[in-house]
């Protein structure tokens, strides 16, 4: 069957990322034609980074994509407000994301003047002590603090309970804040 795209409302043609390839991918483009500049420019005017605007636009654009062509949503009453809620948790968790991250510094900041070199020197000295965690205890802790999963995911990932992860992370932090205490020890007596 042929359709003519343009035409199409944007319901329609995000059913047709259902179909076949073909179809799918010019039900894409054209919702891609219709909606990328602006999505572009409400990502800009949010995040004001532009390489941060390009991870999220491709983010937004192929989760969109991936549940059309997956039939997730079977029926969409206003697809613009569904692509603008992806737009704006994708955000969220970007946001979320900068923020936990900084706390993993920070976190082993305490009592420190925090000035751009202190900050740069923890951050390399929570690397160290990371690479220096027991295996076990380094892989949950990544996967929790930098590849941001949840306690369920790991337990799944690693085989371990929740409850073990929980407490495997716990002792990682210690671990790492006990390690970091003594390089800076090391670091302010070689001085």
């Amino acid at each position: 069957m042929k359709y003519d795209y343009e035409t199409l409302s944007d319901e329609e043609l995000f059913i047709l990322f259902s179909k076949s390839r073909e179809v799918s991918n010019c039900a894409f483009n054209e919702i891609y034609k219709r909606y990328s500049g602006k999505i572009n420019s409400f990502l800009y005017k949010i995040l004001g980074d532009k390489q941060h605007v390009k991870d999220l636009f491709q983010d937004v654009f192929t989760k969109v994509y991936i549940v059309g062509a997956e039939g997730k949503k079977k029926k969409l009453d206003n697809f613009k407000s569904y692509l603008y809620s992806t737009v704006i948790n994708s955000c969220s968790n970007h946001f979320k994301s900068l923020s936990r991250r900084s706390n993993i510094y920070t976190e082993y900041m305490i009592g420190m003047e925090k000035d751009k070199s202190d900050y740069e020197d923890t951050i390399e000295l929570v690397r160290t002590a990371v690479n220096k965690l027991p295996e076990h205890l380094k892989e949950v802790f990544i996967l929790y603090e930098y590849e941001e999963l949840n306690y369920p995911a790991i337990a799944e990932i690693t085989g371990d309970t929740q409850v073990n992860v929980r407490v495997k992370i716990h002792r990682a932090r210690k671990m790492i804040k006990d390690l970091v205490v003594k390089m800076r020890r090391r670091m302010t007596n070689m001085v």
